[in-house]
C-alpha cells in the first residue's frame, strides 16, 4: 500500500470513525503534553475541562527538549497551583502510558516532540492542535508541518488568519476550526484578576523591554527580526536616565540566553543579565508575563507573537526595527495590522521619544488599538475560547 493511500485512509475514513467513538464515550482522557512552562497555553482549557462532566484533563510532563531544565519548572509550577500531573517518559508511546483519547502537543514542529510521542506511534489517539502563539505569520514550513497536516482539529485565532492559511495549507484547512485561542480568554481578563509582580508601586511608570532571540543567524527562516545587538547597551542606559520617572523590567525571549551563550560565550552573557539586577531601577524577568504585562504602563519589543498579545492591555507599545527593516511580507493580515498600531523603534531617537511619551501619557493609538481587539481578538459565538475548543471537539452546538 502506497503512503499516499494509507494517508488518505487514515485521515478520511480512520480519524472521522475514531471521533464518533471518542465523542460517544462518557469519559474522554484528554493529555496535555508539556515541557515548557512559558509556552504552556492551553492551560485555561485544561481547567475548563476539569470542571466539565465530559473530560478527565491529565498533565503529562517529559523532559524538555529545547531547554535543559525546564521540565523542571513545569513540575513546580504544577506542584504549587496543585495541579495533579504524570511524568512521561520519552522512551515509551503515550499509549503505553496513558491511554489518552485526545492529546494535545505545545508546539507542532518535529523536533520539539519525542518520536515515541508522535502522532505516527499513537494511533488510536485524537491528535489536535492549539498554537502556543497567535498566528502571526504565514510560512509554509509552518503551517505544513507534519502534525498540521495529519491531526484532527487545528483551532485557529480567527475567520481572517484561518483564511489566509487555507491558502497555503496541503490539505487546504479541512481540520481547520475558528475558535479562538485558550490565552484570549485569559488576555481579556481584566488587570485585577492578576497579582501585581512589580517591586515597587512609587508612581513611577513600568516599562517592559522584551527582546526576541533570533539574533544573528541564530534563527528559522522567515522569523529573523531581533534587534537586540543593536539596542541591547542603549536600553540600559535608558533605565539608568530614566530612573526617577519609570522602573524597567528586562524580559528576554527564553531561547535568547541560550543563543547569547553560542555567539557571546557565558561569561559575556552572564555579566548583560547581571547589569539589569539593579536595585530600585530595573531588573530580569524570565517566569510567567501575563502578570508582568497587566499592571505594565507600555512594552518595547521585537516579538512577533508579543505584537498581538499586549494589545490586550491597551498600554502603549514599540517595536523596535532592526537595521535593514522589518519586512512585514510573512504577516497575516491581522497581524500586520497590530504592527501598524505600534510605535516604531528605527532607531535610537525613536526609543528615548517613546519612553518620553510613556512617561508624560502621550499615547495617540489608544482608540485605534482597543478597537482592534474587540475586531481581531476575541473569540466568536459570544462564548470563551475554551468553550469553543470544548464544543468542537464533542460536536456540538455551533460545531455540529
Amino acid at each position: 500500500m502506497s503512503k499516499s493511500l494509507k494517508s488518505y485512509i487514515f485521515k478520511q475514513i480512520f480519524t472521522p470513525l475514531l471521533a464518533w467513538h471518542i465523542r460517544r464515550k462518557k469519559k474522554i482522557r484528554v493529555l496535555f503534553v508539556v515541557q515548557y512552562l512559558s509556552e504552556w497555553k492551553t492551560e485555561p482549557l485544561y481547567l475548563a475541562m476539569i470542571n466539565h462532566p465530559r473530560f478527565v484533563p491529565i498533565i503529562g510532563i517529559t523532559p524538555c527538549i529545547e531547554v535543559r531544565g525546564e521540565d523542571e519548572r513545569m513540575k513546580k509550577y504544577c506542584e504549587k497551583k496543585k495541579y495533579a500531573y504524570t511524568w512521561i517518559s520519552p522512551h515509551k508511546t503515550l499509549a503505553e502510558q496513558i491511554h489518552p483519547d485526545i492529546v494535545f502537543h505545545q508546539k507542532l514542529y518535529a523536533d520539539t516532540i519525542y518520536p515515541k510521542h508522535h502522532i505516527n506511534t499513537n494511533r488510536w489517539s485524537l491528535f489536535v492542535y492549539v498554537p502556543y502563539i497567535f498566528n502571526n505569520i504565514k510560512t509554509s514550513w509552518i503551517i505544513n508541518s507534519y502534525l498540521t497536516c495529519n491531526c484532527w482539529q487545528i483551532y485557529m485565532d480567527n475567520v481572517s488568519c484561518c483564511e489566509e492559511f487555507k491558502e497555503i495549507h496541503k490539505n487546504h484547512g479541512n481540520n481547520f476550526v475558528v475558535t479562538g485561542l485558550p490565552m484570549m480568554d485569559s488576555l481579556l481578563l481584566d488587570s485585577s484578576f492578576y497579582k501585581d509582580p512589580w517591586p515597587y508601586k512609587d508612581g513611577r511608570k513600568r516599562i517592559i523591554y522584551a527582546p526576541h532571540h533570533t539574533i544573528e543567524n541564530l534563527h528559522w527562516e522567515g522569523v529573523n527580526y531581533s534587534s537586540f545587538l543593536g539596542n541591547c547597551d542603549f536600553m540600559l542606559q535608558m533605565a539608568d536616565k530614566y530612573k526617577n520617572q519609570a522602573y524597567f523590567v528586562f524580559k528576554p525571549h527564553p531561547r535568547l540566553y541560550r543563543n547569547l551563550i553560542e555567539f557571546w560565550g557565558k561569561e559575556k552573557t552572564d555579566s548583560y543579565f547581571n547589569k539589569w539586577n539593579r536595585d530600585n531601577v530595573s531588573h530580569v524577568e524570565t517566569g510567567d508575563y501575563l502578570d508582568l504585562f497587566k499592571h505594565s504602563d507600555a512594552l518595547i519589543h521585537d516579538c512577533g507573537s508579543f505584537t498581538l498579545e499586549y494589545m490586550y492591555t491597551g498600554k502603549p507599545v514599540m517595536y523596535l526595527i532592526k537595521e535593514g527593516g522589518r519586512s512585514t511580507d510573512n504577516m497575516t493580515t491581522y497581524a500586520k495590522k497590530a504592527y501598524d498600531l505600534h510605535y516604531k523603534g528605527i532607531n535610537q531617537e525613536d526609543i528615548e521619544s517613546f519612553i518620553q511619551d510613556v512617561i508624560t501619557g502621550c499615547d495617540p493609538m489608544k482608540k485605534a488599538r482597543l478597537q482592534f481587539v474587540v475586531d481581531n481578538l476575541t473569540p466568536p459565538h459570544g462564548k470563551t475560547a475554551c468553550q469553543n475548543i470544548i464544543n468542537c471537539i464533542l460536536g456540538k452546538e455551533e460545531y455540529a
